[in-house]
């Protein structure tokens, strides 16, 4: 338990103290789910649950990863957290911050990162906090500053009328077109992992990026069953297209969609996408998160990721831009190295 007077941490094992710690009406972000912590353990991450406690009351709570480095190094992360179901005073923001420095003290961590969410801390530019660098951003590790987000609790034809014209058009033409949707989920999914890891492969290898491991996306089809479902876009007795929705809190995420080189023409994309948000309302989901965006007001961020957000966008919705990250480092020397490696790999990548 890491104490500094009125404001309280304390580590916890119980999935609903920490769930309810960290869930409200606000956009409740997937990272900082308790199912994401017992996803990245298959990668073999160090997951740590924290209650944020002020004079009894609880405020928010805080999922964090530890990193494994060479030479017995690590940092920490608190993706998209801590998160602050009510706004702190300056004097608990100053405790947290400084029972988070005494935990990355304690770990001998190279630095700790942090982006509140949906509070953000008003006194995290002090001396011993900074502004993590833009090029930071482009690490697999790192959750996206800005998504994309549609509301589902509108009615069909409202949703319909704020998609683009092309949007609509491309939908009815796979209906047209006789493109079918096939919905899997519970016990069925692992007869289609198959189907869903090789669409995946064909995309990373048709758009030049890598995938995570394959056991990372098995983990979910044997233990998360309850949180996913797929949808298939069917041809001719062919797998055009699948996606992957993960249902947390009050979202449905959009975290991995895969295509063939086969019949684009019948833009199968466009009727599973469409039949994915149908899914979240009908399920009673609030909002449908597409995932990681460009956002044009900081141009010098995910420019990779101008043409995935024309595609997101075509849907209607609005921008979630979450709040900065910051970075403590109690090794200063270590994190200027690690952050120059960071640095040369995306300038020349």
């Amino acid at each position: 338990m890491e104490e500094n007077k009125n404001l309280i941490l304390t580590e916890t094992n119980s999935q609903s103290d920490y769930e309810s710690a960290v869930t409200g009406s606000f956009f409740a972000p997937l990272s900082q789910s308790w199912s994401y912590g017992c996803w990245q353990k298959i990668s073999n991450r160090s997951i740590r649950n924290y209650l944020i406690r002020s004079n009894g009351e609880v405020m928010g709570g805080f999922q964090l990863v530890k990193y494994s480095l060479p030479l017995n190094l690590n940092y920490l992360y608190i993706p998209h957290g801590p998160v602050l179901k009510k706004g702190l005073s300056l004097m608990e923001e100053k405790m947290l911050l400084n029972s988070l420095q005494e935990i990355a003290n304690k770990e001998k961590a190279i630095f700790i990162r942090i982006d509140p969410w949906p509070e953000g801390l008003k006194s995290l530019r002090s001396s011993a906090w900074r502004e993590a660098p833009s090029y930071s951003y482009h690490n697999v590790s790192f959750q996206p500053r800005f998504e994309w987000v549609l509301n589902v609790t509108q009615k069909d034809d409202e949703l319909l009328a704020k998609m683009s014209s092309h949007c609509r058009y491309n939908i009815k033409l796979a209906q047209k077109r006789g493109v079918k949707i096939l919905r899997v989920s519970g016990k069925d999914l692992n007869n289609y992992f198959p189907a869903f890891y090789s669409l995946m492969l064909q995309t990373s290898k048709r758009n030049g990026f890598n995938l995570h491991p394959k056991k990372y996306y098995k983990h979910l089809f044997d233990s998360a069953q309850e949180k996913i479902e797929l949808f298939f876009a069917e041809y001719e007795e062919q797998y055009l297209a699948v996606d992957l929705i993960y249902y947390e809190g009050n979202v449905a995420n959009w975290i991995f969609g895969g295509s063939s080189s086969e019949h684009r023409n019948l833009q199968p994309t466009f009727l599973i996408q469409w039949q994915s948000i149908l899914s979240a309302k009908e399920k009673g989901y609030k909002y449908y998160s597409f995932g990681g965006v460009y956002n044009p007001t900081y141009p010098n961020i995910y420019k990779e990721y101008q043409s995935i957000t024309f595609y997101k966008k075509n849907y209607g919705g609005f921008y979630i831009n979450y709040n900065p990250p910051y970075v403590y480092s109690p090794r200063p020397f270590l994190n200027w190295l690690y952050n120059i490696r960071r640095l040369f790999k995306t300038t020349f990548k």
